[in-house]
């Protein structure tokens, strides 16, 4: 929901100062791509593909997305990555991108998964990607700590990619409105440029 109204109001937003917009949309594969266009119509069947989209694939594979979309433009283009920037194997390709395009990151975060883990007992988790379910018990410390530096080395690894590609990324969390975010972080940057 958060990246569906994050893409809708860069889109519309983008078309209001005549700039064209396309979108790629991905899974673990390419699940569709429309190219750059025009005009409110162009940005409002954009929006339209993207709040109807239903993946077929059920994995995430950003890498992929990259390299897809740097073989697109011919030209430097605006690219703007809406994810939740979670993977493997995606650094090299965001700074090919950031070198070629205008790049910016938004980041979409769940507050939940950068937590500590809370100790609830046993818990019944299901991956969201692979559907995969296991018991786990939340009540042990030890499994608890573990969580807790698995989410802190995947934390490094995702500002690791982003500092390589040399992009400060926006972060969006799931638990706020996104297009509050997006005007938050877009009135601070003009004001900043007034200054």
């Amino acid at each position: 929901q958060v990246i569906e109204d994050a893409a809708a109001l860069l889109a519309l937003t983008a078309a209001r100062r005549g700039i064209r917009v396309g979108a790629l949309l991905f899974s673990d594969r390419v699940e569709a791509f429309i190219p750059p266009g025009g005009g409110q119509r162009h940005a409002w069947e954009v929006v339209r593909q993207v709040i109807a989209a239903a993946p077929a694939g059920t994995g995430t594979d950003l890498k992929l997305a990259l390299d897809f979309a740097q073989g697109q433009f011919k030209s430097r283009a605006m690219v703007v990555l809406l994810s939740d920037l979670l993977g493997e194997g995606w650094a090299d390709s965001m700074s090919a991108v950031a070198k070629r395009h205008d790049f910016r990151a938004v980041r979409v975060a769940d507050p939940a998964e950068i937590k500590p883990l809370p100790d609830a007992g046993l818990v019944l988790m299901r991956d969201a990607e692979t559907g995969a379910q296991r018991w786990v018990d939340t009540s042990s410390s030890a499994y608890r700590e573990a969580a807790g530096e698995a989410v802190k080395g995947r934390e490094r690894r995702v500002a690791a990619g982003l500092e390589a590609a040399r992009t400060r990324p926006i972060t969006l969390y799931t638990d706020d409105d996104p297009i509050e975010g997006l005007s938050r972080e877009f009135l601070a940057k003009k004001a900043g440029a007034r200054k």
